[in-house]
């Protein structure tokens, strides 16, 4: 069997960067934002550290060391660029950055953790890329600010031209807490403004392929 190593192997997993097929990522570590308050009772985070690997030349990237009570998100690819968010938790900060490994690393904006929820904070990309949190409501913070309602079985999925997409899953078929014969399971396309407002809805699910291609499945 051909097997290709990394420049750097070491048991990390990695999976594509959302948009594009040439650069993996992979964290060395698996808190979520909200989780590392929970830390500070214990003596304070260890620490994080995010990796990318470059497919075609099998070089691994980490554009900043390991900082105790430091931890990233999941990048998202756009216009050429890698983004993720930095959560700071000594400075009571979440950084932004535009990153090429290799080449670039600019931090974007700064966003002071007292004005954001960080319950499932992270990246959506579309006509710019959007920092939002998603629980009982869709929040924007950057580079827009709004807040839109959102149902417990909606996510979101892209923002474009002041339109939030978001993927519904529905089931059907279900009495009494329990699946009858016609139970089915399937999700739909939502479409609505910044102030929640249902523009459209149809079946479906909106997914973003490597090619950079959203396809409707």
């Amino acid at each position: 069997m051909d097997v290709k190593r990394c420049g750097s192997v070491a048991g990390m997993y990695y999976e594509l960067v959302p948009g594009q097929n040439r650069y993996g990522f992979g964290h060395s570590d698996s808190e979520e934002f909200y989780e590392i308050p929970d830390w500070e009772s214990a003596g304070g985070y260890q620490g994080a550290t995010i990796h990318f690997l470059d497919f075609d030349t099998g070089v691994v990237s980490v554009p900043f060391d390991k900082k105790r009570n430091v931890c990233y998100g999941n990048p998202v690819y756009f216009d050429a660029f890698i983004y993720f968010l930095q959560g700071d938790f000594n400075r009571k900060e979440v950084l932004l950055f535009k990153y090429l490994p290799e080449k670039s690393c600019e931090c974007v904006c700064r966003l002071s953790m007292k004005d954001i929820s960080l319950y499932n904070l992270c990246l959506v990309a579309g006509d710019q890329i959007y920092v939002v949190s998603q629980e009982r409501q869709l929040a924007g913070y950057y580079p827009v600010r709004f807040e839109c309602p959102l149902e417990t079985n909606e996510s979101i999925v892209c923002i474009e031209k002041g339109r939030l997409y978001l993927n519904a899953w529905v089931e059907e078929g279900i009495e009494n807490e329990r699946i009858t014969d016609q139970y089915k399971y399937y999700e739909k396309l939502i479409v609505k403004d910044f102030q929640g407002n249902v523009i459209s809805e149809e079946i479906g699910t909106l997914t973003l392929f490597p090619n950079g291609d959203w396809w409707l499945t």
